[in-house]
Order: structure tokens, then C-alpha cells, then sequence
């Protein structure tokens, strides 16, 4: 098995504003469902060769593994992690667009055994986990987008 799953959202916000969302782990509780404890357990947040534990809710409870391989802030972050018989790569890169805001677009490859989970194909059990994390990141960019709006008309004269 072998499959690539890419997803995009377009956010409101300057790329900087989505980099401090997204690099934000502590805080993706409290605006998605998807993941539960995020830990790092080698190395420093955001660097290139540190490994962290990831702990999924949905669909069902599980942790992942995962090292990060590349991180250029602002840009683009990339990982290789292990879970539910399935190895996979995935790569955000965050991107101005010339009307405003950021498009951040996400692919993920995934290799492995695992066919089946709870009656969904593997494949379709990362699109949706990948569509749902991505949709509430957008709204999260969208409600930071507002807050700088706000600072920049606050700081003018």
C-alpha cells in the first residue's frame, strides 16, 4: 500500500500569524478534537531531528511517533511518523498569497500494511483526520487574522 493525500484551506492571516497558530502545540486542544497530549521527547520543539509523541482522539484513542525532518518557520515543516501499521511523511508549507492571508497546504504519504480501520479505508481515515485538523487550524488563523486587524488599527493614529 502506498497512497498521497494533499489538502489545502486558505487563512485569513499574514503566514507569520499562522506559523505562531500552528507552532503553538500546547494550545491545538483548544481548538480542534483531534489530537490529545502532544510531547516532545528528544530534542527541542521545531528543530530538525527531535521526536515527539502524539496522542490522537479520533477517531479512536492511539499515540504516534514522530520526527521531525525538516523546519524552516514560516514556510514549511516536515515529519516521518509511525501508527496503526502505517508509516507516513508529511509536509505543511504555509505560503502569502498576493490578495492577503496565507494558503497552507498539507501532503501526506502513507506506506504500510494497514488496509481497514473501523471499517474505513486507512486512506480514508487520514483524509478526514487531515480535512477536520486543517478546517478548525483555518478558523483558528481566521479568528488571529481579526486579531491583527484589530492591533494594527489600535497602534494607528
Amino acid at each position: 500500500m502506498g497512497s498521497r493525500i494533499e489538502h489545502s484551506v486558505q487563512v485569513k492571516c499574514s503566514p507569520q500569524r499562522a506559523w505562531e497558530i500552528y507552532s503553538d502545540w500546547k494550545r491545538w486542544r483548544s481548538w480542534n478534537g483531534v489530537y490529545g497530549d502532544i510531547r516532545w521527547v528528544e530534542g527541542e520543539p521545531w528543530v530538525a531531528g527531535s521526536r515527539l509523541e502524539v496522542d490522537l482522539l479520533q477517531p479512536r484513542p492511539m499515540t504516534v511517533k514522530q520526527v521531525l525532518t525538516v523546519c524552516e518557520p514560516l514556510h514549511k515543516v516536515a515529519w516521518v511518523g509511525h501508527g496503526v501499521g502505517v508509516t507516513y511523511e508529511q509536509w505543511v508549507s504555509f505560503s502569502p498569497r498576493r490578495a492577503g492571508g496565507t494558503h497552507v497546504y498539507v501532503w501526506i504519504e502513507l506506506t504500510g500494511m494497514a488496509t481497514q480501520f473501523f471499517g474505513k479505508t486507512i486512506e480514508e481515515v487520514v483524509r478526514d483526520t487531515i480535512v477536520s485538523w486543517f478546517e478548525a487550524f483555518r478558523a483558528e488563523c481566521d479568528l488571529g487574522a481579526a486579531t491583527e486587524a484589530q492591533r494594527s488599527t489600535s497602534v494607528q493614529p
